[in-house]
This record gives structure tokens, sequence and C-alpha cells, in this order.
């Protein structure tokens, strides 16, 4: 997946290291959000608990958690999408 991928619509907040997007899926119009975190910033051990993180929400299978599609990671801009 990619970028290119996705419709950015609005931003729906901001934390610490990145922000939250609502979006939407050029291939079927589904409206999901990206999670958007600049780990550029981050020392070792912050990147090694988002790895985890992105891991964690990958695997969860419930009605009462918000859904992981896909992640997309720039390396150009030191950026990490997380598509939910």
């Amino acid at each position: 997946m990619s970028k290119d991928q996705y419709d950015v619509l609005e931003r729906i907040g901001k934390g610490s290291f990145g922000s939250v997007y609502k979006i939407k899926r050029k291939i079927d119009n589904k409206l999901l959000v990206w999670k958007e975190i600049d780990f550029g910033k981050m020392n070792e051990k912050e990147k090694t608990q988002l790895v985890s993180e992105v891991n964690i929400i990958r695997d969860l299978k419930s009605p009462y958690i918000v859904k992981y599609y896909d992640r997309i990671i720039d390396k150009s801009t030191t950026r990490l999408y997380i598509i939910m």
C-alpha cells in the first residue's frame, strides 16, 4: 500500500508524536483513519515500543477495538502511518 491510495479528509486529533487523520480509501471510498507518527524523533526505546504497539494492534480482533488494516512506512520523511 502507498499513501497515494488514500485521500486525507481532516485531522481529528494530535498527540506528542503525531496526529490522527480521517481518510478515504480511493478504491472503494471506505472511510478510515490513519495515525501518523514521526519516528525520526524517537529514541531506540520509543521505537521498540512503537513496533510492539503496531504488532499488538495488528493481532487484536474484537468488535470493541478499532480494526487494523495496514501500515505504511515512509523512510524519507521518517513517518509511520497506521491505517485503522
